[in-house]
């Protein structure tokens, strides 16, 4: 079982996966999970079981590279990295409908919000994003999935058929903030 670390300590077993970098799911790391949850419904810890993952990731999912008859023309992208390489342009965006909440953020994820004013918040946050997105090697924008600047209608395209994101928004978001969003998201 190398892709599955089990610790029991203090009545619990603790289950980590550890499939570097993102702990991806893939056949090798279900074969070990099953045999882990095998031996811990053999002996089943009194307090517990906890689920976790190695390297500051719980699961990015299924490894979409190793999934049979996967002979896809164009790159798959991960949903949570689809949503991350945005993150710092929507928190830029959005920091004005609440500053105080966009630096409440940016300091519970252990930023120095220390004189920073109401203006800066969008970018403080955004930093802190940036920070962690560096440490975990994730992508530094959708250029780095192929796309470019003339890709941008239709991504704004797509997404506008989304009203349910949009609803969401606590700023009013059209066609043209949009595509400064997707600018902006290229490269970061």
């Amino acid at each position: 079982m190398t892709l599955i670390r089990l610790d029991r300590t203090d009545g619990a077993a603790v289950l980590t996966l550890d499939r570097p970098p993102v702990n991806a799911m893939n056949l090798a790391l279900l074969g070990d999970l099953a045999a882990v949850a095998a031996e811990v419904a053999a002996d089943p810890p009194p307090r517990g079981l906890v689920v976790t993952g190695a390297n500051g990731v719980f699961s990015a999912g299924a490894d979409i590279k190793e999934a049979p008859g996967y002979d896809a023309d164009h790159a798959m992208v991960p949903h949570g990295t689809s949503v991350i390489v945005h993150t710092p342009a929507v928190c830029r965006f959005t920091a004005p409908s609440a500053p105080e909440r966009h630096l409440q953020a940016a300091a519970a994820l252990g930023a120095d919000i220390s004189g920073a004013s109401p203006d800066e918040a969008g970018e403080v946050l955004a930093g802190r994003v940036l920070h962690f997105m560096r440490e975990m090697e994730q992508p530094m924008g959708i250029s780095e999935f192929g796309y470019t600047e003339a890709d941008v209608p239709r991504l704004v395209d797509g997404t506008l058929v989304q009203a349910r994101l949009l609803k969401l928004s606590p700023i009013e978001t059209g066609p043209e903030e949009l595509a400064d969003l997707f600018r902006n998201s290229l490269n970061l």
